[in-house]
């Protein structure tokens, strides 16, 4: 499909729907906001929401920033920051580095590729056993995606919608 911008100009659709790099990465960091949003309010990415520890032990580890009762740290977060103690929610936060490590990874003319660092898989897969996923975009956040495509749309559209615009369909 091509669009006359002016007399003098013919451009591809694809031209004019093209995002800049810095559009991309910029809603990268957006989205990585609003998940991050959501994992402190112990939302999902596939809509469930407040879901409950299975295990007792857990949660009495958790809410006391995973210490033996000696007072001594488990091995595992042994010189480690707690970010959350929350128990009464899960919310994938513990010492929050997953919740840190989701940022822009990739991004082009044409989207973002978001990405979680790969020492968090398995947080990733275990939290998937219980439907706890973080991994894609729940509702919510796709929306708030297409709204900032949207407003980008708009401002591009001012520069382009000066002179009256002809669409030709080629076939």
């Amino acid at each position: 499909m091509c669009v006359r911008h002016s007399k003098k100009e013919i451009r591809l659709l694809k031209d004019i729907v093209e995002l800049a790099p810095k559009f991309w990465r910029e809603l990268g960091g957006k989205i990585a906001k609003w998940v991050r949003e959501d994992f402190v309010g112990g939302k999902y990415q596939n809509d469930m929401q407040r879901d409950r520890y299975r295990s007792r032990q857990y949660v009495k580890y958790k809410a006391n920033d995973m210490k033996k009762l000696d007072g001594k740290r488990l091995k595992a977060y042994y010189a480690r920051g707690i970010d959350s103690n929350e128990t009464s929610f899960v919310n994938m936060i513990l010492t929050g580095r997953l919740m840190k490590g989701l940022k822009p990874r990739k991004w082009d003319n044409y989207s973002v590729t978001m990405g979680y660092e790969s020492v968090d898989a398995g947080k990733i897969l275990g939290g998937q056993k219980y439907n706890r996923e973080v991994m894609g975009l729940n509702t919510e956040n796709r929306d708030l995606v297409k709204q900032e495509i949207i407003k980008e749309f708009d401002r591009n559209q001012i520069e382009w919608r000066k002179e009256p615009i002809n669409i030709y369909i080629k076939y």
